[in-house]
């Protein structure tokens, strides 16, 4: 790769994602490997202006496990699009959105419905709210909040930051950097050598529990697209 191209990251920013363009050799029989940038719409967004993914992850969150007065865990982290799963190991406790002992009707076990009037849910009862926007979003127990029974769901918006794109004989490895979430997220590659025929031949991997992430393309020498997206 040419030099003044090496250490070059291209960021995704929410709704776009990257393409990368390998050049055919010149005249001289030279090859020059460049990253050049497509924006297209991206398949892991959320809210107004982003719909959410169809392929998102679940979290789990224990309500009063061994009959703890707890959230557990009491704090996590998702990306918008994703769902927490709120499961009861005791009776008699609720999930309330808002700050403590004050519902804001955002979202609230067990429908999402009539949130200030504290309906109690039993043990075995499954809850869940997909998280469409990011933020923060603090919970409480509606019968045990003075209790200190809280939690909250930090909702990130996805990015994919790539860190630095090498290549041999053999193809590309590509280095990138995803959003660190409680959930690995997966991050899918599609290519293509011919931006008419389309992006195919898709290949997944999940980023590790900071977000790093390495693909690589075996195709060769050929010039290649490529298209990163959630998932």
């Amino acid at each position: 790769m040419n030099a003044r191209y090496i250490g070059m990251a291209l960021t995704l920013l929410l709704g776009l994602t990257p393409t990368f363009l390998a050049k055919q050799p010149d005249s001289s029989g030279h090859t020059e490997r460049r990253p050049a940038i497509e924006f297209v719409s991206s398949t892991r967004t959320a809210g107004p202006e982003e719909p959410a993914s169809t392929t998102a992850n679940t979290v789990d969150v224990t309500v009063a496990p061994m009959g703890s007065l707890v959230f557990s865990p009491s704090a996590v982290t998702i990306l918008v699009g994703d769902t927490v799963r709120w499961t009861w190991a005791n009776s008699f406790h609720t999930v309330t959105s808002g700050a403590p002992c004050t519902s804001n009707s955002a979202f609230c076990s067990p429908s999402d419905t009539n949130c200030s009037s504290g309906a109690t849910s039993n043990m075995g009862d499954v809850y869940t709210h997909t998280f469409n926007q990011a933020g923060t979003f603090a919970y409480f127990c509606a019968i045990h909040c003075f209790s200190n029974m809280r939690g909250s769901v930090q909702v990130l918006a996805p990015f994919i930051n790539i860190s630095s794109l090498n290549n041999d004989i053999t193809g590309f490895t590509i280095n990138g950097q995803t959003t660190a979430t409680t959930v690995h997220t997966t991050v899918t590659l599609t290519t293509t050598s011919d931006l008419t025929t389309g992006f195919g031949n898709p290949v997944s991997v999940a980023a590790n529990a900071s977000g790093a992430f390495t693909l690589t393309d075996g195709s060769g020498m050929n010039p290649r697209f490529y298209r990163f997206s959630y998932p």
